[in-house]
C-alpha cells in the first residue's frame, strides 16, 4: 500500500492503525483517480474509507461480514455471468 517495509510505515502486525503521515498509493496518484479498496485491511480498523481510498469494501477479523460469499452485499454484477457464458472462468475458486 505505502511501498515502504512494514518496520518504516509502522504496523508491524495485523490490527496496528497505519499512521496518518504514511502515504499509500491511493493518496500519492492524482486526484483526478478514483481509488477503490476491496479485500481484508490489517492496517487499522476496516469499516469505513480511509487513506486516501473513495470506495471501500474491506471485512474484518479476515472472513467474517456482509461482503463475503452470501452476504447481502456480495452479488456479483452481470458482468461476470457474461464472462462466465463466454468461456471466461478463473482456473479456481476460493469458496471463503
Amino acid at each position: 500500500m505505502t511501498g515502504l517495509y512494514p518496520h518504516r510505515a509502522g504496523p508491524v502486525l495485523n490490527g496496528i492503525e497505519m499512521s496518518e503521515d504514511i502515504q499509500t498509493v491511493a493518496e500519492m496518484i492524482s486526484p483526478d483517480y478514483l481509488c477503490g479498496y476491496f479485500g481484508k485491511w490489517h492496517l487499522g480498523h476496516g469499516d469505513t474509507p480511509q487513506h486516501g481510498f473513495s470506495k471501500w469494501v474491506s471485512t474484518e477479523d479476515g472472513y467474517e461480514g456482509k461482503f463475503v460469499r452470501g452476504g447481502p452485499l456480495s452479488n456479483r454484477s452481470d458482468y461476470h455471468q457474461h464472462l462466465v457464458d463466454n468461456g471466461f472462468s478463473p482456473d479456481s475458486v476460493s469458496e471463503i
